[in-house]
């Protein structure tokens, strides 16, 4: 198989999944509304001891890779740009955006967190390496797509 054979195979928007970057940016804001409101609710349900044991086991270390910690909310940062690189190939210069708009958004919202709260318990940590885990999920999936697609052929 050439590389141009290969390349249209993985960015051809009708030989897996033909969805528009509208829908991709409602499941997006879906999603990440998602990330956003259930730690809340469970933070203005529960008391500060049992919110506690959710933020630990959120953020317990996973993996180590160079001295970098991945936690289990990179895992599921990974999980998601599987599904997003498979899905939405073509549309990977508007997933960097949102990549890189998210990670600002946690990381200056955690800064503001710091600032007003009085427990050491910040929510929104904004991790740098979560660039590398979004890209990494999206270069699996996109792969993953190539593969399918390429069996298929």
């Amino acid at each position: 198989m050439n590389f141009q054979k290969a390349t249209h195979l993985i960015f051809n928007k009708n030989s897996c999944v033909n969805l528009k970057a509208k829908l991709l940016l409602f499941i997006y804001v879906f999603i990440a509304t998602c990330i956003v409101l259930v730690p809340t609710f469970i933070k203005m349900t529960k008391s500060e001891a049992e919110f506690r044991k959710y933020y630990h086991a959120a953020t317990d270390t996973v993996i180590t890779i160079n001295g970098c910690k991945l936690d289990w909310w990179s895992v599921t940062h990974f999980m998601l740009y599987i599904i997003l690189g498979f899905a939405f190939p073509h549309l990977w210069c508007l997933l960097l955006v949102c990549s890189i708009s998210w990670e600002m958004l946690e990381y200056f919202t955690g800064c503001i967190e710091r600032t007003f709260k009085q427990s050491d318990l910040v929510y929104w940590c904004g991790k740098w390496s979560d660039l590398f885990v979004n890209t990494s999920g999206f270069i699996v999936g996109l792969t993953l797509r190539y593969a399918i697609t390429f069996l298929q052929s």
